[in-house]
């Protein structure tokens, strides 16, 4: 395909494809290429840097809206590599027309969720676009999350998953997106989002002594993803992503013929 789809975006295997096809081939570096959701970097302590970007429709949803969700989204890439999470970046496109009340209500989202995940928003910028859909306005928010690792938050990655370690899920699959759906849809029903900053649970694991391995967010490609990756990453499935992508470029993938 010479153009982007949405299954690029989907969080599956499109999504992986065109990450080694492009962003990895021309801005992959021994930090990018960890490909965690938050980089280790040297500084004067090593930190964890991660960025993101969120667009969701509708706006506001059971449970949040999308000032609580960047927060929460960015925060746990952060917890997600050990480190403890410190100061976020908030970049807000606005499309014009849209009312004063709601952003108001996602700007002090972010700043409640913030103060639940213990961080500090310490630099952001507003930008304003034309609606050129004729739709509801909508609001685009892109962040960046910086962490540090000290005695008691440790590194962890995929490469130090073992073979026999148990897998551990923080609560319910699919209430988030289940949420939004149903408020896409006005389908009635009392499920909210999850959406949450992680930051408590996290720290209840380290002051146990638990040795945790890895840790994911699990988003837009679902468990399902993170299981593959986590299997990819230990050398544990019989054939590869790659080794699929392979295949299914030279024409030999068929329906029925998958391994």
């Amino acid at each position: 395909m010479d153009r982007v789809t949405m299954a690029d975006g989907a969080g599956g295997v499109s999504t992986q494809h065109l990450i080694e096809r492009l962003f990895a081939k021309y801005l992959g570096n021994k930090y990018l290429s960890q490909m965690e959701d938050a980089t280790r970097v040297p500084g004067g302590a090593e930190l964890a840097l991660t960025t993101d970007s969120f667009v969701v429709t509708p706006i506001e949803f059971p449970g949040g809206n999308i000032g609580r969700l960047s927060v929460c989204g960015t925060v746990n890439d952060v917890l997600m590599s050990g480190a403890r999470p410190l100061y976020l970046t908030a970049g807000w496109i606005l499309e014009e027309g849209l009312p004063l009340t709601v952003l108001e209500s996602c700007v002090r989202a972010m700043a409640e969720t913030a103060k639940e995940a213990g961080v500090a928003v310490v630099a952001g910028d507003t930008k304003v676009i034309e609606n050129r859909s004729g739709e509801e306005p909508e609001i685009l928010i892109n962040t960046a999350g910086c962490g540090i690792f000290d005695e008691t938050h440790r590194p962890v990655s995929a490469d130090l998953v073992k073979e026999g370690d148990v897998i551990l899920l923080s609560g319910n699959l699919g209430d988030h997106h289940a949420a939004l759906l149903g408020k896409r849809m006005q389908i009635e029903n009392d499920i909210t989002s999850d959406s949450a900053p992680l930051s408590e649970m996290v720290e209840a694991l380290e002051r146990s002594g638990i040795r945790i391995h890895e840790m994911r967010d699990v988003t837009r490609g679902g468990l399902a993803t993170v299981l593959n990756e986590f299997a990819e990453s230990t050398g544990k499935t019989s054939w590869g992503m790659r080794e699929r992508w392979s295949a299914w470029s030279a024409g030999r993938m068929r329906t029925g013929h998958c391994p």
